[in-house]
């Protein structure tokens, strides 16, 4: 039962973050299914994935009304999609929660990088320097996004 329902958690977390991260690349402006996975490639170095799952990704996303799509007239007939308000307003309230997470995660690695210094070498405290760093900046670039009012805003 336990490993039931780490694994339905842990599925709910990938579809959340799959939904985040494709209409994130929604937002971008409206795009169809091949365009969407090259821009996956690019985003997630390593992360190649299938257009079979990424089309029933998009169908739910759809389905939920977060992204509209239509048909492209002539040729093979490309399915271009586009974000909704709806799908804004959703992405904004699981952007915002996200966020959460990642404040928790920074500072539970911030704190094990002060722990696991003192019984490191001086290569690998550079390199977890590094990391914290980067990680901070990111930190830093994420809230800046989420503060500044967009051009539309001001």
């Amino acid at each position: 039962m336990q490993a039931d329902v780490a694994t339905t958690r842990q599925s709910l977390k990938t579809a959340t973050l799959k939904h985040l991260v494709l209409l994130q690349l929604a937002v971008r402006g409206p795009s169809h299914g091949y365009a969407i996975a090259k821009s996956l490639e690019e985003l997630i170095p390593g992360w190649r994935p299938s257009l079979g799952t990424l089309y029933r990704v998009m169908d739910e996303l759809e389905r939920d009304g977060y992204i509209e799509c239509r048909r492209e007239p002539g040729g093979r007939q490309k399915k271009v999609c586009s974000i909704t308000s709806q799908g804004i307003h959703y992405l904004v309230s699981r952007i915002t929660t996200q966020m959460k997470y990642i404040a928790y995660f920074y500072k539970l690695i911030a704190d094990a990088i002060d722990c696991i210094k003192e019984s490191t070498t001086r290569e690998e405290r550079l390199v977890l320097l590094e990391h914290a760093e980067r990680m901070k900046k990111a930190v830093e670039k994420i809230i800046k996004a989420v503060t500044e009012p967009t051009p539309s805003q001001a």
